[in-house]
């Protein structure tokens, strides 16, 4: 499967709601190259549910350090020509976010996609 990565986003919402988003059939995770930007193969190396709240702090900053990050970063072979990812979601959203840090503690590049497609 393949996901549109962006690099240092510094706000994932875009707003206070993101329900908007979970009305989306497929955010931003396709199967086939999109024409204007190039989406790559990833895959999800661990997948991590977090509280409402704790999701939406991370969308809004993900420049912070994350605990979650720096584990995975210890435990996983950064090298390969796929993405390795961290798939933050939350139980009350479809949406999730992929997360690619490339040994960083932080979301270095990120990926909104739909959560639920994923499994």
């Amino acid at each position: 499967m393949k996901a549109l990565f962006f690099y240092k986003v510094e706000d994932f919402t875009y707003d206070e709601n993101i329900e908007w988003m979970d009305e989306k059939k497929d955010i931003w995770v396709d199967d086939e190259d999109e024409n204007y930007m190039e989406a790559e193969e990833f895959e999800v190396k661990k997948t991590i549910i977090l509280p409402e709240t704790e999701f939406i702090y991370l969308l809004k900053h993900p420049f912070e350090d994350n605990k979650h990050i720096i584990k995975f970063n210890s435990e996983i072979d950064l090298s390969g020509d796929v993405r390795n990812c961290i798939l933050f979601r939350c139980k009350e959203h479809k949406l999730g976010l992929l997360v690619d840090s490339q040994g960083f503690d932080y979301v270095r590049y990120g990926a909104l996609v739909n959560a639920n497609a994923l499994k």
